[in-house]
């Protein structure tokens, strides 16, 4: 079974920069949003024809109806998914990751791209669709599930790393 799911956070209502990735994400099996402005989640899901996951940010406290956190199960693999405001490290993440038998953490916040693993926890934030910080441009990631094994590509106008 091959599984393809778009990672995007931090979009604050401008879902446009995902018009650049159409033809690097092709056709996904789900969508999922990492917070700051859910509500971007829906069009995201529309755009590439998909159900979406959404957890809520620090900027959608009243605006969302969105977990904070949530699991999701998707093709074998189960995925932590928070904006990450509320964990004051990446450790702490990984924790709550491991609590709940889980392949990978997804987080947003930082406006930045990163892409890591502990062990076989892989650890990714997608960075920023249209508001990326540090010098960096806009980013999502997607995530592939082939034959039970998961892998994750970091997709910006500038590279892409492969994990």
């Amino acid at each position: 079974m091959n599984v393809r799911i778009g990672v995007f956070s931090d979009t604050h209502g401008n879902i446009s920069p995902a018009d650049r990735f159409l033809a690097a994400l092709k056709s996904l099996d789900a969508v999922f949003h990492l917070g700051d402005y859910t509500s971007d989640a829906e069009g995201l899901g529309s755009k590439f024809n998909c159900p979406f996951y959404a957890v809520r940010g620090n900027c959608d406290y009243y605006s969302s109806k969105a977990p904070v956190e949530r699991v999701v199960e998707l093709g074998s693999k189960r995925f932590y998914l928070t904006h990450g405001h509320r964990y004051s490290s990446e450790y702490a993440l990984e924790l709550k990751a491991k609590e709940n038998g889980c392949d990978a953490i997804l987080f947003g916040h930082t406006h930045a791209p990163l892409l890591t693993a502990q062990g076989k926890l892989l650890i990714c934030n997608p960075g920023s669709l249209s508001q990326p910080r540090f010098s960096h441009a806009p980013s999502c990631a997607l995530i592939t599930i082939d034959d039970g094994e998961l892998y994750i590509k970091m997709l910006s106008s500038e590279s892409s790393v492969i994990l």
